[in-house]
């Protein structure tokens, strides 16, 4: 039987469809594409999701199969799959084998002979388990990548300590483009569906293109790290106070919006919390709820749309179908310590265990001026760029107390993404001329 050696690692063992983590569009039911912008043909204003955009103003991610436009939706979440996975049983130590084993078996299904291997790098442990185990097999890089981003120094200063570590050329991206030119590039090819990879996009438009296969470690923070959990939430979910858990998960920020009553907070918790219900027989419903919409959506319109710009054939290990149901079988208590990932690699690569990994909590003089260049950047991009649903006065203020009072210079970070994506998505449709 002869089998496509690339979809061997497409997300779940699934369809073409990938289960919704390759882009796949609808437009009521008549028109598919992998690209949204061909399908908002004559889309007004009146077109747009705000229930839906409500949403993922608010937690950074569409859910289901959501889209920013009413008549258009993405595939769905596999929520059948979600809710078969099997608990995983045993001691840790047979879990920890489980998991190095099923790891190496989906390595080895990503069939890349005779070409030039590419890995993106960071100095935390996803990239860095598949950098491993690429070189156990035999198969190393042709080179490793990692972008250079200020508000996070040591991921480069890891990245490339590794690399010395194991004898892997190592390529750093420094971040030079401007943010709002970023973000408009960045918003089309992910098809309007995230706030994140500003950083991705340069290291996309810098080269990438020179290696036609690439390993993306999508999937491994939400499945086999905790990534979204905390002690207070699981105590939650143990409870079964889901009202008060997606509370927690909503949160109560928003960016500076015109006309806020377009987005009531109620509407997204009410939508949040029927989508994560669907998600409660999973063995950890709140990883399964940001794998089947962040990690799917979000995080998957980077690995499967940006990163294949060009060609590039992307592999994600992670979504290998027999290691994400060992690791979607995870239960809270397992991971919420955020430290099972560590031990796995630690125990399959000991030879490399005392590199350090890179710290989530950093400030330093250099990210305070990006922030301040960043915030500059979008004072300038919002003056030039009127749009009908951000409120650029308010906009205007806290851009300069970013860039004046250094305890709140990182707030851009937030309030950069959201200006851009609003601005630009409005521009891909038909305003009402005004009277």
């Amino acid at each position: 039987m002869t089998t496509h050696p690339e979809r061997e690692s497409r997300p779940l063992g699934a369809a073409d469809s990938g289960a919704g983590f390759y882009p796949r569009f609808t437009r009521l039911e008549l028109s598919q594409s992998e690209m949204l912008t061909p399908l908002i043909r004559r889309a007004t204003s009146d077109d747009l999701d705000y229930d839906a955009l409500n949403v993922f103003l608010r937690i950074g991610t569409f859910v289901g199969s959501d889209t920013p436009f009413r008549y258009l939706k993405a595939d769905p979440p596999d929520y059948a799959w979600a809710a078969s996975v099997p608990p995983v049983q045993g001691s840790r130590d047979q879990i920890l084998d489980s998991y190095i084993d099923l790891f190496r078996q989906a390595v080895s299904r990503c069939y890349a002979e005779g070409r030039k291997i590419g890995l993106g790098l960071s100095g935390g442990r996803d990239s860095r388990h598949i950098l491993f185990e690429l070189l156990r097999a035999g198969r190393p890089p042709a080179r490793c990548w990692t972008v250079d981003f200020p508000a996070k120094p040591s991921d480069a200063r890891v990245a490339a300590e590794i690399c010395r570590r194991v004898g892997v050329p190592h390529l750093v991206y420094p971040i030079q483009g401007r943010f709002a030119t970023l973000e408009r590039v960045k918003n089309k090819i992910t098809n309007y569906s995230s706030l994140q990879h500003n950083w991705m996009t340069e290291a996309v438009l810098s080269g990438l293109a020179e290696t036609p296969v690439l390993f993306d470690g999508i999937g491994g923070d939400v499945l086999s790290a905790g990534l979204f959990l905390t002690a207070h939430r699981v105590h939650l979910l143990e409870q079964h106070r889901i009202d008060e858990l997606v509370d927690d998960i909503v949160g109560k920020t928003l960016p500076t919006l015109r006309n806020p009553s377009l987005f009531p907070r109620q509407r997204a918790l009410e939508k949040v919390n029927e989508e994560f219900r669907k998600h409660l027989a999973a063995p950890d419903p709140i990883s399964s709820f940001y794998f089947w919409n962040r990690t799917r959506r979000d995080i998957g319109s980077s690995a499967f749309a940006l990163l294949r710009q060009r060609g590039q054939t992307v592999f994600a290990p992670y979504l290998d179908r027999d290691l994400s149901r060992f690791l979607a079988g995870l239960t809270p208590s397992l991971t919420v310590d955020h430290q099972l990932h560590t031990d796995v690699i630690a125990r399959a690569f000991p030879q490399w265990a005392d590199i350090p990994y890179a710290s989530s909590n950093e400030t330093s003089r250099r990210a305070l001026t990006y922030y301040r260049r960043t915030a500059a950047d979008i004072l300038r991009y919002a003056l030039r760029n009127p749009s009908p649903l951000v409120r650029r006065r308010k906009l205007c203020a806290q851009l300069l107390r970013s860039m004046t009072v250094e305890t709140r210079s990182a707030d851009v970070l937030w309030l950069a993404p959201a200006t851009v994506y609003l601005t630009e998505l409005l521009k891909e449709i038909q305003l009402p001329k005004a009277a």
